[in-house]
């Protein structure tokens, strides 16, 4: 049995994926398919748990046989540090404006991420937490050397700014990924041009919300740019901006991408997405609701009935248009971006209810999977130009 906390809980968890500085997981405290618990190690060796369907730790830990207790590191024990057997692969400098190293986000194999400093008392040796360093931005010096119109990007991890910077991007990120940002990271964006790049799922666009509300009194303008699926490279790899690059998307069309995208506006939960109450008793009303709110955002359309299914329309760089038939979970994601499902639950000893943000459920994902007729464009057949129409006339322009 793994000796960590951390590694304790996660080995009784589903679906368990690293993300940024943690982990994500499927909740074990509710019906979850879509990794919605963020599991992330504390400076002090404690087990971090937050359900982004509002389950409490205590539910939580419950669910998978412990007490909050259980998630403490004991008392005696050593900093965390990785276990013998796995190797670093990657090691991610931060540093503070004048150039000095303050720490370092460190990749291990098997996956897994750990936080490190320099020893003041050995030169060259490490001490396994950040206790008492000072948080900065990834890659500081060169986001305050830069060009102060330039937009920044800011992702959730490491590795995508690196990947972002390789293709002449200014980009940075927090430590510990999703859910560590801290108000003091907002200053060094001050009066710049911020485009928030999420993960595409429930830790990640709550996330952007977060870094959104704390940057809009700051920077001189925030964006949130939810990145369009690119088809089965992005689906297999996951959901973030190197994964979308991976799958044909370019610096170019990033920047094209962040210009189309509207200001962030926090009284707007940043992008007009409607509110449905996920468990109202009749499903046909929240399904009519759900495909309201696809449809609002289907302009110009990339969702269409093609033979009896829906369908995507993509097209990568350099090839014709294709269609493919959308998933299950194609579905549950273009719902993440066109609307926000939520339940009332009772909050504290007054009861008093609170709305509280939760994935798109289940049975809406397989009730709107059988709809006989989704308001969405009918697709006849895909051409590429020129061609004839079938009234004869020549078609010499691309369209719908």
């Amino acid at each position: 049995m793994a000796d960590r906390p951390l590694d304790r809980v996660l080995a009784r968890l589903a679906g368990v994926k690293a993300s940024g500085g943690g982990h994500v997981a499927r909740c074990p405290a509710h019906d979850d398919a879509h990794q919605s618990l963020s599991v992330t190690d504390g400076d002090d060796g404690r087990v971090l748990l937050h359900c982004h369907t509002g389950c409490t730790p205590e539910a939580v830990a419950a669910a998978v046989g412990f007490s909050l207790r259980d998630l403490f590191a004991p008392k005696d024990a050593a900093p965390a540090r990785p276990a013998a057997k796995a190797r670093i692969v990657a090691t991610y400098e931060y540093r503070d404006e004048s150039g000095e190293l303050l720490y370092q986000a460190v990749r291990l194999e098997p996956k897994d991420f750990r936080q490190r400093r320099p020893d003041p008392a050995k030169p060259g040796a490490w001490l396994w937490n950040l206790s008492g360093v000072r948080r900065v931005l990834y890659r500081l010096p060169e986001l305050r050397a830069a060009d102060p119109a330039l937009p920044v990007y800011v992702v959730e991890g490491e590795k995508d700014v690196d990947t972002l910077r390789a293709i002449g991007l200014l980009a940075t990120c927090n430590v510990g990924g999703a859910g560590k940002w801290a108000d003091a990271y907002s200053a060094a964006l001050a009066g710049r041009h911020v485009v928030i790049v999420p993960d595409l799922d429930t830790p990640g666009i709550d996330h952007a919300e977060k870094v959104g509300r704390a940057l809009i009194l700051h920077a001189a303008s925030v964006r949130v740019l939810r990145l369009p699926d690119l088809g089965p490279v992005a689906a297999k790899h996951g959901r973030d901006v190197s994964d979308w690059l991976a799958a044909g998307g370019t610096a170019e069309r990033l920047a094209e991408l962040a210009g189309q995208t509207a200001l962030y506006d926090p009284d707007d939960d940043g992008d007009g997405r409607p509110w449905i109450a996920a468990y109202a008793s009749d499903l046909l009303v929240v399904v009519g609701e759900a495909w309201q709110a696809i449809a609002a955002k289907n302009d110009p359309p990339r969702l269409f009935v093609f033979g009896g299914d829906i369908v995507r329309v993509t097209a990568r760089p350099g090839e014709p248009p294709a269609s493919r038939a959308l998933t299950d979970d194609g579905l549950w994601r273009e719902l993440l971006r066109c609307a926000r499902f939520y339940e009332e639950k009772a909050q504290g000893k007054d009861r008093d209810t609170e709305r509280v943000w939760i994935d798109p459920p289940d049975r809406v994902i397989r009730a709107m999977a059988d709809a006989d007729a989704p308001p969405v464009p009918l697709l006849e057949r895909i051409i590429e130009t020129p061609s004839f129409a079938r009234d004869g006339s020549f078609i010499a322009a691309p369209g719908y």
